[in-house]
């Protein structure tokens, strides 16, 4: 299978290219700055040459935005023709247009853009886990998801390096402003970028309070999440006076209504939730060092919050799409897992297969049986 093989054959080349580097501090080679090129570049390509039809959002905006971009002579007019909205994704629609009328290099482009984000996201996060190793439970746990809702996901995958930067630096001056200037740049994707904010202080205090401990934070989350379920529409009503203030075209009633789908609709998400924060309180629970025990105390918390607002608040509307922004993090919990084990070859291979097996049942099930975002099965352009 075309995913599959992609996934497997971008994880080898990332490993060899990246595999020398952990916990150390040097520049990479150019031969191993080639392999991790590779890695990229295959399930850019991939995403590249698929047909039109894969990923449910393509036909609905991908195409037309694009096709309007190449009708454009200027910048103004394609703004004109699609709207003032996402403007850095319009833009990015503009720019390809001007060499190409070909929607491949749309496609390659937004999916080449995603995978080095992410990519140096797991590099910041590369002495608590193998970066090539992240990159590929995100193959099986968000990547067909990005041949879909693309605008998101670049949005998605600059923030997770914008966070990668915070935590690496501890949240010094000079990466807050890195991150804001990135948090900017998510925002003219996808305006739910702006619940990186809420995600980043909620890092910021555990990563920098000892006091809270992870009852504590189950209790808190369990009542913050179960306070919004009672509070539904003022909670909505809230969240749309801010969004009207913004002037977003996210005020509007289809995404700040209390009648979505419901939980019900998101099991399978819900049920990886609760293994990933199952993983998270063993890794909080294994005697580690004190910054490794901050991170995962902080992780611990976006993965309890994930589950307990998919359960209690996924009928308001906007709620699981500002969840991407947690579940993102689950790669950086699981590929921690063999962490919880005593370390042998044996463990580490066991730990690996372990995951593996798990996402790829995650990943068949949800994107192949149930066919969320319309990316299976592949087809060539």
């Amino acid at each position: 299978m075309a995913y599959l093989s992609c996934f497997f054959i971008s994880y080898i080349f990332l490993w060899l290219g990246t595999k020398k580097y952990r916990d150390i501090e040097f520049k990479i080679k150019k031969f191993d700055m080639v392999l991790i090129f590779i890695g990229l570049i295959i399930p850019a390509l991939l995403a590249a040459n698929r047909s039109p039809s894969v990923g449910s959002d393509v036909s609905y905006y991908v195409l037309p935005y694009f096709n309007r971009a190449v009708a454009s002579k200027t910048l103004i007019e394609c703004i004109n023709k699609i709207g003032f909205k996402d403007i850095g994704y319009i833009y990015l629609n503009f720019i390809v247009s001007r060499f190409s009328s070909n929607i491949f290099w749309l496609f390659f482009a937004i999916e080449f853009i995603i995978l080095i984000f992410l990519f140096l996201g797991n590099w910041n996060y590369r002495k608590l886990i193998n970066p090539a190793f992240a990159m590929l439970i995100w193959y099986f746990l968000l990547y067909n998801m990005s041949l879909s809702t693309v605008r998101q996901s670049i949005a998605l995958s600059i923030i997770y390096f914008a966070t990668s930067l915070l935590i690496k630096n501890n949240f010094k001056n000079k990466s807050i402003y890195k991150a804001l200037i990135l948090l900017a740049l998510a925002l003219l994707f996808h305006f739910t970028a702006i619940s990186a904010c809420i995600i980043w202080i909620i890092l910021y205090y555990l990563i920098n309070n000892s006091k809270i401990n992870k009852y504590q934070i189950f209790i808190i989350i369990l009542f913050v999440t179960f306070s919004i379920r009672v509070f539904a529409n003022s909670f909505v009503n809230l969240i749309l006076k801010i969004a009207l203030v913004l002037g977003s075209k996210y005020s509007t009633w289809g995404f700040t209504s209390i009648y979505g789908n419901g939980a019900p609709s998101y099991v399978t998400l819900i049920l990886m939730g609760i293994i990933v924060s199952a993983i998270s309180l063993f890794l909080l629970l294994k005697k580690d060092n004190d910054e490794t025990i901050k991170i995962n105390k902080a992780l611990f918390a976006c993965n309890i919050l994930y589950v307990f607002f998919m359960l209690l608040c996924s009928n308001i509307t906007f709620i699981p799409r500002m969840m991407y922004y947690l579940q993102i993090l689950w790669c950086i919990t699981l590929a921690q897992f063999e962490r919880i084990f005593k370390k042998t070859k044996f463990n580490n291979f066991l730990s690996k297969f372990l995951i593996i097996l798990v996402i790829m049942l995650f990943w068949y099930y949800y994107f192949c049986i149930s066919n969320v975002h319309g990316t299976f099965p592949y087809q060539l352009h």
